[in-house]
């Protein structure tokens, strides 16, 4: 939305430009709602398109307000989050919620190697430490626990964009 192309955007996050167009599909697809009129002038966003573009920035900056609290000396920066996956947010709320690295992968029906990779890596990319040993295994840490927090946040954040867009084509959601 910010750059009006999906060849603008591609440049500036960095990925492809055929990246870029399916991750628009895709939330075009989640949404059932089209967020982009296109021109040969480029990309315009529809009404749908500008309530999930808001939304959006306050989820983004929601995560990076939890980032910079978790780590203080990483400052607030508009990149903070930038490569932090879906999965590897569902990863650490899943070891949250179960309490640990193991039955978080048998609660999820997956196996404890990805969950583990999956939850670490966000771990290095926040360099924050966000579990702990223990004499029992692994635990989240309190900076996780809280961090978890704002990631539930933000993911109410995104239910409700879903009910306002359906909400513009008469089907009430909440």
């Amino acid at each position: 939305a910010r750059f009006g192309s999906t060849a603008a955007a591609a440049r500036a996050v960095p990925l492809s430009q055929p990246a870029v167009t399916q991750a628009v599909a895709a939330l075009e697809r989640q949404f059932a709602a089209g967020l982009f009129v296109r021109t040969a002038k480029g990309m315009e966003p529809t009404e749908a398109g500008r309530m999930c573009v808001e939304r959006v920035g306050y989820i983004l900056e929601r995560i990076e307000a939890a980032i910079a609290a978790a780590n203080p000396h990483a400052g607030r920066s508009t990149r903070t989050a930038h490569g932090i996956t879906a999965r590897q947010l569902h990863a650490l709320l899943a070891v949250i919620d179960a309490g640990g690295f193991g039955a978080a992968a048998r609660a999820l029906g997956g196996t404890r190697a990805t969950l583990h990779r999956a939850a670490r890596d966000l771990e290095r990319r926040m360099d924050v430490p966000l579990f702990e040993s223990t004499s029992h295994g692994v635990r989240p840490t309190r900076e996780a626990v809280r961090f978890g927090l704002q990631v539930q946040l933000a993911i109410a954040e995104l239910a409700q964009a879903r009910a306002e867009v359906a909400s513009l084509a008469g089907a009430e959601q909440g």
